[in-house]
């Protein structure tokens, strides 16, 4: 079953740099994570917690797709769908 939107705004988890956001499988909550890497490789991201931000909101409904395949396939670490330059 694909993921759904939560509509949460985004956060930068700062001991990985990475941008965090959630998804819904139905009723339970699935941590995501976009590495800072991928924003900026794939949206020309800056560095900047600002930039990375801005260009995952502007871009969010490609990542959550990205989010949604990668846990449709079983592809979680500890839980939380992690998305990297690679999956683009």
């Amino acid at each position: 079953m694909p993921l759904q939107t939560n509509n949460k705004p985004a956060t930068i988890d700062s001991e990985s740099f990475q941008v965090a956001f959630g998804m819904l499988n139905g009723a339970q909550d699935v941590g995501c994570r976009v590495s800072s890497e991928a924003l900026q490789d794939n949206f020309g991201a800056g560095g900047t917690t600002a930039e990375l931000i801005g260009a995952f909101n502007s871009n969010r409904r490609q990542i959550e797709l990205v989010a949604s395949r990668k846990f449709d396939r079983g592809q979680t670490s500890n839980g939380i769908v992690r998305i990297t330059t690679a999956d683009f």
